[in-house]
């Protein structure tokens, strides 16, 4: 995969932040450098991002196991614990940066370092609306900015949808408990998008933590058997994978976030309600259709009014310009000012450019 720049400062952080995470299992790994485009090569993910595997799955009406999601989860707290460790602050964590890979498991693993900083440093708006620290606007950064916003990661990922902007306790927590997380789990994502950084958990109890629920099904590293290829609902969703990949299709259209788009992607759940959802657009545009092709009366009488105002205007002008001179103004405005041809050879142009010159 080749990463091009445009700003060599950017350029420069990424390699530096590349070179600093090498030794890291989840984050991308750099594999050269060209100078001469300003680009970074790093490893190939075959599937992508993460966010569109999940709308792609969700288009396609393919379940992705809870346990999976988690064991995803997990790999970028486990990415997040390392970054801290060595005093480094992510600040964009999300789906969109988040990259998928098949072996030897189904796992993630995190990109785009642009962003990262030290603690303790003002980076004021620094990340994307829906996921980044209220504190990052005014304070200076602090690894609980990483907590906040892996916690809106763990939110799209329940729902596929980007977090609202405001409100983000509420949702993970709605969310978390639709999906019947355990009580200590709930309160653990309640207390991790806390609005004071202070009372947000580290990183390294979040990771912790979801081992702790994930070892429910399995004995060692339990992300492995939660995403073992050979589990059937994951090897279906890796069959879907490859086929998009195969075709460029599913995968090949990225989404950006903007505030407009947060929390408005929703997928149908049956095939009746996607035909409601498609004969409600089809009424809305032809209802936008006839409204853009009927002109207000408001409108037509605006357009006259002003129609009429210009031809009055020229009718004025004409007049002004026709009227005769007493012989004495003239012969001085012969004298001191030239003559219409002088100022512009073109007949149809000669009273435009005498307004020009006059002005």
């Amino acid at each position: 995969m080749l990463k091009t720049f445009t700003d060599r400062e950017d350029l420069m952080i990424e390699l530096d932040m590349l070179y600093e995470l090498r030794a890291s299992p989840y984050t991308i790994q750099l594999l050269g450098v060209d100078r001469a485009t300003s680009s970074l090569l790093m490893e190939f993910a075959p599937y992508g991002d993460l966010r569109r595997v999940l709308r792609s799955a969700a288009r396609a009406s393919l379940p992705v196991p809870l346990s999976l999601k988690m064991a995803w989860a997990s790999d970028v707290a486990d990415a997040l614990v390392y970054m801290h460790d060595r005093n480094i602050v992510h600040l964009d964590v999300k789906a969109q940066n988040v990259l998928v890979f098949a072996e030897p498991r189904l796992h993630v693993k995190l990109t785009d370092f642009e962003c990262c900083t030290h603690p303790n440093i003002i980076r004021a708006g620094w990340g994307t609306e829906g996921f980044k620290a209220p504190e990052i606007f005014a304070r200076p950064v602090t690894k609980a900015a990483d907590t906040y916003s892996w916690t809106a990661f763990f939110c799209e990922l329940l729902t596929v949808r980007i977090p609202g902007v405001y409100g983000l306790r509420s949702q993970v927590v709605q969310e978390a408990q639709a999906v019947s997380l355990p009580d200590w789990m709930v309160d653990m994502l309640r207390t991790c998008c806390d609005m004071e950084p202070e009372v947000r958990w580290p990183m390294g109890r979040v990771f912790t933590s979801l081992l702790r629920y994930l070892c429910r099904e399995s004995d060692g590293d339990p992300r492995v058997r939660s995403a073992h290829p050979d589990h059937p609902v994951v090897l279906d969703l890796v069959r879907h994978l490859e086929r998009c990949s195969a075709g460029g299709v599913g995968l090949t259209s990225a989404e950006p976030d903007s505030e407009a788009e947060v929390g408005t992607i929703e997928v149908p759940t049956s095939d009746a309600e996607a035909e409601e959802d498609d004969a409600e657009d089809a009424e809305a545009e032809e209802d936008e259709a006839e409204a853009d092709e009927a002109p207000t009366a408001d409108a037509e009488a605006e357009e006259d009014e002003a129609e009429a105002d210009e031809a009055e205007a020229d009718d004025v002008s004409q007049q002004a310009a026709e009227a005769p001179q007493p012989a004495a103004e003239a012969a001085a405005a012969d004298a001191l000012e030239p003559t219409e041809s002088d100022l512009c050879p073109n007949p149809m142009g000669k009273r435009r450019c005498r307004d020009i010159y006059a002005r």
